[in-house]
């Protein structure tokens, strides 16, 4: 069972600030521009845009504010009262939720303004953490797993020039990713917008467990074998083997994680924090957790964290960035809490920006990049490890995507621009590989369509866009999701793991493992060596896909939270003898 409004799946959305001096905290307006230039287009068989300006002026729309639920329902009913009436609505569950958007897109031909929390959304990155404005055009069902399509006309390369993610376009989402329970409980803020008669409704979503709603999954679109035996003319394909050694309790509400072979660090809300100010570390034996290090600044945000020897090293915001508010003081500190230094290894001083650094981690190693001040755009790309006195400079006025980093050996590979015949950023760029000492940086990939990176000291891992003037597209369409994940080993041949829309993470590389996320919700565990040697494992968790601790070992997120708990599984990966 699926449906996705034809004039939504046909249309270019417009784009937040489109039109409107690319204005900040106008996500209500441009999702209803977007909504009812769709909706003539159903109506009179051409699209009608009112524009942002006027969408801001009838809602009300307040700079370093926003937009509030009932004036964009008050501004449709005053403008719009041809179509129906809009009303304010909190689903009381998922089946709720689902059955909405099936109703409003399939029986009314509208989509469904959407308020949610971003940092659940498989396309914003866990630190984005914004409520937001978006609108809901269809829905699918594979087997028993719910999903959503969802328009984005959040463009952060649109409003900066560049940027380490990409949220712009059309996305299948599950609904486990848009209704859901966080640690903390229930976020009353998340509700929709739609229409009340035989027309629509504004949703604002609450977020809880799923509830009616079975959990199971349907196949995925993948065009390699299954995890089955399968004999070849190169004989017996087996899976690889995945044991769970452990699991690990994180506590309360976490960021993203990563660490090495001894122990596990993350950002955390721990009690009397405002958001996640704590940063933790847990002893991967004993399994204790402590705190290592706390924001600085009152209302604090901590996004990113990684392990460099006994030291940790994370990224301390003065608040969390939100659409619009994106200007922050932010810190790269490392801590060490068995000597109890502290040591400030860049900053921003006392002038608030946008650009706050993206950490990456692994093999001891901290890379992250800041703003050059040059007016183009472009990047400083640090490195530090824990023998250091401190950061040193590998790249001066690099184009780049933060976040993208991987050590490989003795160099540093990332998302580059585009060596390929496509050469606007949102499309894509290339994997490029410079000397950690510093160097001239040189291309390992020359597509032009690759979204992320990464790497270890063997092999390459990337995913990339189907091509946009592809002759043949999908029957599902051309969307801004991965479509294709490749691999080589460093400075060899290319090899494609898989063809078809894969879930937006970067993959994961360890020793001759990779492990991606289905559209569908799970892992696959994929041997390098034989990408035919495929193991899918149990559904991702909304908030990482995990992180590679040793050249076998993986630290996976795990979907069942007992007492609220964040909870991670310790997975061994091997080949089959």
């Amino acid at each position: 069972m699926s449906y996705k409004l034809p004039e939504v799946q046909m249309m270019s959305i417009y784009r937040e600030g489109q039109g409107n001096g690319k204005k900040a905290y106008t996500c209500g307006p441009s999702a209803t521009r977007n909504m009812v230039s769709a909706m003539y287009r159903y109506k009179t068989g051409a699209y009608k845009d009112f524009t942002e300006q006027a969408f801001a002026s009838w809602e009300g729309t307040k700079e370093g504010v926003g937009t509030s639920r009932a004036n964009v329902a008050s501004a449709l009913n005053a403008n719009f009262s041809s179509f129906g009436h809009w009303t304010t609505s909190r689903p009381t569950s998922a089946t709720s939720y689902f059955n909405t958007v099936t109703m409003d897109t399939y029986s009314f031909h509208q989509s469904v303004i959407a308020n949610i929390d971003t940092m659940y959304l498989s396309f914003f990155p866990t630190n984005h953490n914004l409520k937001h404005f978006d609108f809901v055009y269809g829905y699918e069902m594979v087997g028993s797993t719910h999903y959503l399509w969802i328009g984005e006309e959040w463009d952060p390369v649109y409003i900066y020039g560049q940027s380490n993610y990409q949220s712009y376009g059309k996305h299948r989402e599950l609904l486990t990713n848009r209704v859901h329970r966080d640690h903390d409980g229930l976020h009353p803020w998340n509700r929709f917008v739609r229409a009340k008669s035989a027309h629509c409704l504004l949703i604002a979503f609450i977020l809880m467990g799923l509830s009616g709603c079975d959990r199971g999954h349907g196949p995925p679109k993948h065009a390699l074998q299954s995890q089955n035996p399968e004999t070849t003319d190169r004989g017996v394909v087996r899976p690889p083997i995945a044991r769970t050694v452990k699991q690990i309790d994180l506590g309360g509400s976490v960021g993203a994680i990563s660490g090495d072979s001894k122990r596990l660090v993350y950002p955390s809300r721990q009690e009397g924090d405002l958001d996640r100010a704590s940063v933790m570390s847990v002893d991967l034996t004993t399994g204790k957790r402590r705190r290592v290090a706390h924001s600085a600044f009152p209302h604090g945000y901590v996004g990113w964290a990684g392990v460099s020897g006994s030291w940790t090293v994370f990224v301390d915001q003065s608040k969390a960035q939100g659409d619009g508010d994106m200007d922050v003081l932010w810190r790269v500190v490392a801590a060490n809490p068995e000597t109890h230094q502290l040591l400030t290894l860049l900053s921003n001083g006392q002038t608030p920006d946008p650009w706050v650094p993206w950490m990456s981690a692994g093999d001891d190693y901290i890379a992250w990049s800041s703003a050059e001040r040059d007016g183009k755009r472009t990047a400083h790309e640090w490195l530090w490890r824990h023998d250091w006195s401190s950061p040193r400079t590998v790249m001066r006025h690099a184009v780049l995507t933060p976040g993208t980093e991987s050590v490989s050996g003795d160099s540093l590979i990332y998302l580059g621009p585009s060596t390929g015949p496509h050469r606007q950023p949102e499309v894509g760029g290339d994997c490029w590989q410079v000397p950690l000492a510093g160097g001239s940086p040189t291309p390992l990939t020359h597509t032009g369509l690759a979204m992320g990176c990464a790497a270890n000291d063997t092999w390459l891992v990337w995913t990339q866009h189907i091509d946009p003037e592809t002759k043949s597209p999908p029957p599902d369409g051309i969307f801004d999701d991965p479509y294709e994940i490749w691999s080589e080993p460093i400075g060899g041949k290319p090899m494609l793991l898989h063809h078809g829309y894969s879930a937006g993470y970067w993959p994961i590389v360890a020793g001759h493992f990779t492990i991606w996320g289905t559209q569908d919700g799970r892992r696959v565990v994929q041997d390098l060596g034989d990408p035919r040697s495929v193991l899918f494992l149990a559904r991702t968790n909304y908030w990482d896909l995990g992180a590679a601790l040793d050249r076998s070992r993986f630290a996976l997120p795990n979907e069942n939270k007992p007492d609220d708990h964040a909870v991670v599984d310790l997975v061994d990966v091997a080949r089959r003898s």
